[in-house]
């Protein structure tokens, strides 16, 4: 029978080979490390439809197989990027927006490394705009996005003026984590932007009665004068909101427009030329539907559109429009065009109205960058919750226009409102 000395030195050895990591669960750990910051990076760079195996093998410093001998596929390596690098960052990003539109709010919980804040907000946003395409990735996002939005206060049972400034507060949140990514160009001047919605919250409710119904769907039309042109740009469009841009082939968009191959030919060079135009039509039409000075004028024409765009009969447009700015994100070209559609539209409404006050044109321009930022987080939302359903957006939305248009053209909100 050996010493008691030996067989407790027995002993302390196993539990030592238990409860410390071989150099092989190291080198797991570490490698899963390395393939999850590796996919953030290339998520960041090429988009979600240009997340491959082989792109981040290589960014991470490995074999293809190590990436497959993790992870089955690409959707279980989105999910885990999303549960183990996205998920807080983005939650903390929406509580950080709602602490700004109501003060009863607590600060966000956790706090998150500055210099990883950006990257990560936006990639969550991404993934979240992206995620009903994708029916595993919805599986894990949608519930989470639709559990976070009744825990700060936009869900059923709610009061309803909280329910409102609250979702004003999601929608610029996910609105500008999008437009930002795209270009910095389409970002609004916040500082103006928070002192108006500093006023407007301020303020006492309006009265907003009767409640809003009977309006009319948002409508997905194209009109270049041209019909065979037209039919081609509404197909690209709706094939591009089903199965994103890499899925969006000639013989879809043909097979879609009842057209032969050889239409498309005759109006563009290539694929990538009838999604940029595609892009660029569905933005700028995007944009002039909610920048027309007669509904800006409208003490409750920006509340009108906001209904429009989150009524579950305008999901196509929706969808539409999303795709159309996440294909701008990892595509240059797609991005100029996206920047430049913005910009004609908001030149166009500024020459229409005749403005020679710099101040007042800067003014206006900030208000439209901010409702453009603000309806595409509202297009956002809906796709993943129904939280935002009998929102009466005109509690938040008509304080914010009247007081900003009252200041962008130097009159009382009741005088300017009189005069439209």
């Amino acid at each position: 029978m050996p010493p008691v000395g030996s067989v407790m030195a027995i002993h302390l050895r196993e539990l030592a080979s238990v409860s410390t990591p071989t150099p092989r669960r190291d080198r797991v750990a570490q490698n899963d490390e390395r393939i999850l910051n590796a996919a953030v990076v290339v998520l960041n760079r090429f988009g979600m439809d240009g997340l491959t195996a082989r792109r981040v093998a290589e960014q991470a410093g490995l074999s293809t197989g190590a990436v497959y001998g993790r992870f089955e596929s690409i959707d279980e390596l989105l999910i885990e990027v999303w549960t183990q690098r996205l998920k807080d960052v983005v939650l903390a990003g929406l509580q950080r927006s709602i602490q700004m539109a109501d003060p009863q709010v607590e600060d966000a919980p956790s706090e998150v490394p500055e210099s990883f804040d950006p990257v990560a907000e936006q990639l969550g946003a991404f993934l979240i705009a992206l995620a009903p395409r994708s029916e595993v990735l919805s599986e894990v996002v949608v519930p989470d996005v639709a559990e976070w939005l009744d825990s700060v206060g936009v869900g059923h049972g709610h009061p309803p003026e909280a329910r409102a400034r609250r979702a004003i507060a999601v929608g610029a949140y996910f609105g500008a984590m999008l437009n930002g990514a795209v270009s910095d160009a389409l970002h609004p001047d916040w500082v103006l932007c928070l002192r108006w919605w500093e006023t407007a919250r301020s303020r006492a409710p309006l009265a907003v009665s009767p409640p809003l119904r009977d309006l009319p769907a948002a409508r997905i039309a194209v009109e270049t004068g041209d019909a065979e042109l037209d039919a081609l740009l509404l197909a690209t469009g709706e094939v591009m909101s089903r199965s994103g841009v890499v899925g969006t082939t000639i013989t879809r968009i043909a097979r879609r427009a009842g057209l032969p191959r050889t239409a498309v030919y005759t109006h563009f060079d290539s694929k990538d030329d009838l999604v940029m135009a595609c892009v660029f039509q569905a933005t700028a039409s995007a944009s002039a539907s909610s920048r027309r000075l007669k509904t800006l004028r409208t003490r409750d024409g920006v509340a009108l559109v906001a209904t429009r765009i989150t009524d579950p009969a305008s999901r196509a447009w929706r969808r539409r429009r999303i795709e159309g700015l996440l294909a701008a994100v990892s595509n240059p070209a797609l991005a100029s065009a996206v920047l430049r559609a913005e910009v004609e539209s908001e030149n166009e409404l500024i020459l229409s109205i005749g403005l020679v006050d710099v101040e007042s044109e800067y003014g206006l321009r900030q208000l439209l960058r901010f409702f453009e930022v603000l309806m595409t987080g509202l297009s956002v939302v809906p796709e993943v919750s129904t939280v935002f359903e009998g929102i009466d957006w005109r509690v938040a939305v008509s304080p914010l226009t009247e007081l900003a248009l009252a200041e962008v053209f130097g009159a009382e909100p009741t005088s300017l409102l009189q005069s439209s």
